[in-house]
This record gives C-alpha cells, structure tokens and sequence, in this order.
C-alpha cells in the first residue's frame, strides 16, 4: 500500500496541458519526461523526448536542480569542491556564450500566445475537445445524480480555468500550447535563422542569453495559430500591460 495520493489521467488531459501527449500512439501515452516545479507553481524546467527510446537520466535531474539552484548556492567550505567542479562547466559554457554571439534568439509574450490559442481551430481540435468531452461527461454525471463524478469534474474544470487564466494573464510557461504547432515553429525558426524561443517572462533564460541578439517573434506566434479578428486584436493589446504577478492570481484564485 502507497502512502502518497497517486493521479490518474484517464482522459489524458493532464499529458495534453503539458505537451507531452504522444500522438503517434493509437492509446493515451505521454512522451516520457520529467518537469521540474518551484513552489509557486511555475515549470522551471522541462526535461523531454520525442518518442521512448532516448530517455533522460537521473544525472541529467540532479544537474538540472544544481542548475536552477545555482543563484542560492552558499560559499562555506562544504561547497567548495562543487564550485571547483563548477569552474570547469562554467569555462565550457562562456565558449557556448562566444558562439552563441552569432545566433539569434526568439523572444514573444506567452500571455499573447494564449489568448491566439483559445478559440482557435487548433484549440478546438486540442484542449477544446478535451473540454468538450469532460462537459459530456458531467452532463451525463448529472443525469445519474453521481455526485462524487461531479465533483471531481468540477474540480478538474477549476483547475484548467485557473492554469489558463495564469498563461493568459501573468508569466505561467505554455509550452504545452507551443506544442501544437511545431511545423510553424520549424518554419519561424528556419525562415528567421532563430536558434531559440523563450519567453520575456522567462528571466532565467533572459540572463542565460543576456549576450545574443534577440527578435520579437510574438506576432509571427500569434499568426501561426489562425485566430479570428477579436482573438487576434485581444493578443495584441495584452502586450500592452505588464503581466499580473503570478502571486497575485494565486490569492484571488
């Protein structure tokens, strides 16, 4: 017997919101993968293949988490042979830097993503479906008076409405909406000569990249997604107001 509550995704729709779904595979399968959330709810990193084959490792974790945890590292004595093991990386990655000094970098406003994205025929035939399938089934869980099946649903509405609302309002990551179109983001990659895509709420990838020229690729994104006059009108103006700190949304949630 576990001691820990264990999540199911029957439905596959936690795999959907996270990018990770497998379409190639006739069943509801994830690509194998690891994320890596602080506590405020914010994917800091993601760790993923296509497909089963190639795998990342628990050495490929722990340097991720050394990583991330990098700008609060202490300096006694305990810690100085990892920064000496550090140096090494650290030498390594100021080459990457010099080379990096020739490429270019995506830049775009995740909040306009998501609003281009909902609504759209690419939403619709995603996530919508999704959606539209778990409102079936609570109408259906409604007629059989299943309350703990109603319950559960409504919780699980709250939730997407509560992540939708972070992507489209403050600084969440949608990498899983990104994860829709990756020939248009093939195509913006190769007809701009961009090596990268982040996002200006991505502070961490910011300083990562403080050295290489960056392009705004904010409404070539939107573009790629088709959405309709209003939607597209909407994505343009929310780049006009600073993001609501995530905090915020949290408390009034």
């Amino acid at each position: 017997m576990i001691s820990f509550p264990l999540l199911s995704d029957a439905d596959g729709s936690v795999i959907e919101s996270f990018g990770v779904r497998n379409r190639e595979t006739r069943g509801i399968l994830p690509h194998p993968g690891f994320f890596i959330i602080d506590r405020e709810g914010v994917i800091r990193t993601k760790l993923a293949f296509e497909g089963y084959k190639k795998r990342h490792g628990a050495a490929d974790i722990i340097q991720s988490v050394r990583d991330l945890e990098k700008p609060l590292q202490n300096t006694d004595d305990s810690e100085n042979k990892e920064k000496d093991k550090d140096k090494d990386k650290d030498k390594d990655e100021d080459k990457d830097k010099d080379k990096d000094k020739a490429a270019l970098i995506g830049v775009y406003d995740s909040r306009a993503v998501a609003i281009a994205f909902i609504g759209s025929e690419i939403y619709k035939s995603t996530a919508g479906r999704v959606l539209a399938a778990k409102m079936d089934e609570y109408a259906k869980a409604k007629e059989l008076g299943d309350e703990k099946r109603i319950a559960e649903l409504e919780a699980w509405g709250k939730s997407q409405q509560a992540i939708l609302h972070r992507q489209g309002f403050s600084t969440a990551p949608v990498d899983n909406i990104l994860a829709h179109i990756p020939e248009q983001l093939r195509e913006i990659k190769d007809k701009n000569g961009i090596n990268h895509l982040i996002s200006k709420s991505d502070h961490q990838s910011f300083e990562k990249y403080s050295n290489v020229a960056k392009q705004d690729v904010t409404l070539l994104l939107i573009d790629a997604f088709r959405p309709k006059a209003q939607q597209k009108k909407s994505a343009m103006e929310i780049q006009k107001t600073d993001p609501v700190p995530l905090r915020q949304l949290e408390i009034s949630e």
